[in-house]
């Protein structure tokens, strides 16, 4: 009797224990001595005065660590499911559920020609880690390198969301042109506004060289300049899109070699490049696009209508600046002759119509301009 009184009480003991293990199991976890740094505690109970921890977290650190095949390319390993802004390759991080974000290659140097067409640099001996995307031989520096552009997919540029309105209106509906950025000086402006600008690519933003100064003529330290992303009204987060709409600091930027700031300034070459800290991703969203650049610089447009969109005066010159992002239709018209004591030049562009009440100050601007780097 006593005999089969301790068998119960064992098997009874290892019934307790195994679903004390499968109630750990069942909640993605498992049963550990002790709760070590990497270990996300779950509510399963375990025996022995264990711990459940959560497996699914440290077997996909365990996967995805670094791998040399993947790092010599520049890239970095990460899970299946996340997503990746250039070229993924499976086959060179270890593990089944981890794959290869490719990014540029540390013998190569980059050029602003593949940077701005969001390329990266990558050896071109053969292999097929560009297999998807387009290749450009000339524009990365280094033996056997070479661009590769990736595929957009579903990016197109300079895409509205909706059809377009005639007038001097506020855009409706927000972010329908989703290029159009805000530039936001915190130091050096009373609301922290300053100008408009056009993603067109997803690290570089186009914008006018002089709101690149302050009021003393001097230029604006990178580190003070951020840029606000699918931002329809800077007064007010009720238009803001959650995971969208986003402020996003400055790397670095660079303005036109030629262009004069101050007094004598003639406005010739306006023009400037900003690299962003952070990849934007032109993908995913339809608020957030990049605007065409002209494919040809010797196009002339005189005889089309323009879209003027931004944050511009609507008075004609007396500060009245609106809260929300407007948008006029505009004639671009050829003029050979000075306008309001403004020399033209072949890198500008004249659009509108006589007595127009539009002003193009405060706006985004998108010129062609033959090499901003050269």
């Amino acid at each position: 009797m006593k005999a089969h009184l301790l068998l119960v009480i064992l098997a009874l003991s290892g019934s307790l224990g195994m679903a004390q293990t499968n109630e750990c199991a069942s909640r993605g976890g498992a049963c550990k001595a002790s709760a070590k740094k990497d270990c996300v505690i779950l509510q399963g109970k375990c025996e022995n005065d264990q711990v459940c921890c959560q497996k699914d977290n440290r077997l996909q650190k365990r996967k995805c660590r670094p791998k040399r095949p993947c790092t010599k390319e520049g890239g970095e390993c990460i899970p299946m499911e996340e997503s990746c802004l250039k070229i993924t390759s499976d086959g060179l991080c270890k593990g089944a559920s981890c794959k290869c974000c490719l990014g540029n290659n540390p013998s190569c140097t980059t050029t602003p020609g593949c940077h701005l067409q969001g390329g990266f640099c990558f050896k071109n001996s053969g292999n097929d880690l560009c297999a998807d995307g387009t290749i450009l031989s000339d524009e990365c520096e280094g033996a056997n390198c070479a661009c590769c552009i990736p595929k957009t997919g579903s990016c197109e540029c300079g895409v509205a969301n909706d059809v377009r309105i005639i007038g001097g209106e506020e855009i409706s509906p927000p972010n329908k042109y989703p290029w159009l950025v805000g530039l936001l000086q915190s130091e050096t402006v009373e609301d922290g506004f300053s100008c408009g600008g056009s993603i067109i690519s997803p690290n570089y933003v186009l914008t006018a060289a002089h709101c690149l100064f302050d009021e003393d003529d001097l230029a604006v330290p990178a580190e003070e300049l951020q840029v606000g992303i699918a931002n329809h009204n800077f007064n007010s987060e009720d238009d803001d899109i959650p995971g969208v709409t986003q402020v996003v600091d400055v790397e670095s930027y660079i303005t036109h070699e030629d262009y004069i700031h101050g007094e004598l300034s003639d406005f010739n070459n306006d023009i400037a490049l900003i690299l962003l800290k952070e990849t934007l991703d032109l993908t995913s969203y339809p608020q957030v696009r990049p605007v065409c650049l002209p494919s040809d610089p010797n196009t002339k447009y005189e005889g089309q209508t323009g879209i003027m969109v931004g944050w511009g005066d609507t008075k004609n010159g007396k500060g009245a600046y609106p809260d929300a992002a407007r948008e006029v239709n505009l004639p671009i018209k050829d003029c050979k002759r000075k306008l309001g004591g403004v020399l033209i030049t072949p890198q500008m562009m004249c659009a509108g119509k006589k007595k127009s009440k539009t002003r193009a100050q405060r706006v985004s601007v998108l010129a062609t301009l033959e090499d901003p780097f050269s």
